[in-house]
């Protein structure tokens, strides 16, 4: 029991910190500029306005508005709070009192004063050079002195208030905890914290099929670092979900659980990452044939050309006839790119190291034995349609080949 808590504790712990930094990388990695572009693209997508690929993963855009975007958690993130402060921005007496106290240290009084000197009469020198019509002089010249350096003089933090005060509604929504910018940001963290959760959970019961309990947890710990390195690229929101239905199937084929229970989360699946939920489904079929004549003509060689075809008819769909006016808004072949600069394969090869030097350890394991054939077009598919960089998109190859890190480990340590 205390083992099952300790490892509970660890998914969680590893969870939060995944949640944290996603939201530090992805929506707050430009701060207002990417607070502003999670916004608008999720309304775009939601409604099904964006642009392919993104479009086609069309599940967690509804996830993120129908269910995350109503649960109450405003994820922390200090730069932003801050920038919230100096802008004047915080309802907080502590707060702004702890901010008058920075301004002063930092740029005192004085310092302001000839500052606002300063941008004054640059600002009525560049009027006067520039421009000829007296009526956008005068309107300039009254916008200069509304923006009143008088308070800048006094109290920046208000000074820049004001300012905000007179920009559009939206703009001003950034600083706000409550507006609806500000629960789509933390909506996408809670989503990503709770799919990665349920992901770490999955993973966790996919390595015990094989390994003992220091080694379930050694493995989670190699995943979890791994995780956080490949949110460098974590901008599409989809990979955790994806994730959790690649280790869902993945644990059903290996149990060899009902076939229509697999079906369904590969129909579903689909509509976050199709390629991820294609891939899962040759894992089965890998699993399940024969490889004899007979084998070919099988029930079972049926129900994985129907299980392959799923999630090739689902893209079809959504290509076609739900997002027929999805463009890309990248190019669909990254070979030469992949191919031009070696910086692109650093993260895959970090991703990769580690699985590739307990490689040999496939061929103990039946199940990893009849069905790694599946990792070559995997492979051949992200370095042809994908940047190789982003290693997010090889999280389902690592998550099956966690298993043969535990075992190859346990057999180094034993031999020495």
């Amino acid at each position: 029991m205390k083992r099952r808590m300790f490892l509970l504790v660890v998914i969680f712990i590893i969870s939060a910190i995944s949640g944290l930094m996603s939201l530090w990388l992805t929506e707050d990695s430009y701060s207002i500029a990417s607070r502003l572009f999670t916004y608008y693209s999720h309304k775009d997508y939601y409604k099904g306005k964006g642009p392919a690929p993104n479009q086609y993963r069309y599940l967690p855009y509804l996830l993120v508005e129908k269910v995350f975007k109503h649960i109450p958690i405003n994820w922390r993130n200090d730069s932003h709070r801050l920038l919230v402060r100096w802008l004047g921005r915080s309802d907080n007496k502590a707060e702004i009192e702890e901010t008058r106290r920075n301004y002063d240290a930092f740029i005192p009084m004085q310092e302001r004063a000839e500052i606002a000197e300063n941008i004054k009469d640059y600002m009525k020198k560049a009027i006067a050079n520039y421009l000829t019509n007296p009526i956008f002089t005068m309107v300039l010249s009254g916008f200069i002195e509304k923006l009143d350096f008088e308070k800048w003089i006094e109290d920046p933090a208000a000074f820049f208030s004001s300012i905000i005060d007179q920009l559009p509604e939206d703009f001003k929504a950034v600083f706000e905890e409550d507006s609806e910018i500000s629960r789509i940001v933390n909506a996408y963290a809670t989503f990503r914290f709770t799919f990665t959760f349920l992901s770490l959970v999955l993973l966790y019961i996919w390595l015990k099929k094989f390994l003992k309990d220091s080694e379930v947890i050694a493995c989670i710990f190699i995943f979890g670092f791994f995780y956080l390195y490949s949110m460098r690229y974590f901008t599409q929101s989809e990979a955790p979900l994806a994730l959790s239905f690649f280790l869902s199937i993945l644990l059903l084929v290996y149990e060899r659980r009902s076939w229509i229970t697999i079906a369904l989360l590969v129909a579903v699946g689909s509509f976050a990452r199709s390629d991820h939920m294609l891939f899962a489904t040759f894992i089965y079929a890998l699993y399940n044939f024969g490889w004899s004549l007979k084998d070919f003509f099988s029930k079972q060689t049926l129900k994985s050309v129907i299980l392959i075809s799923i999630p090739v008819s689902v893209t079809y769909l959504l290509v076609k006839f739900i997002f027929p006016n999805a463009h890309y808004y990248s190019k669909v072949w990254h070979i030469r790119e992949n191919f031009s600069d070696p910086w692109m394969w650093i993260g895959f090869a970090l991703f990769a190291a580690i699985p590739l030097f307990f490689a040999d350890t496939i061929r103990r394991v039946d199940f990893f034995k009849r069905t790694y054939l599946w990792l070559i077009p995997f492979f051949v598919m992200n370095l042809c349609l994908a940047r190789i960089a982003e290693v997010r998109l090889f999280l389902p190859a690592f998550v099956y080949l966690l298993p043969i890190v535990g075992m190859g480990m346990r057999f180094l340590f034993e031999q020495n």
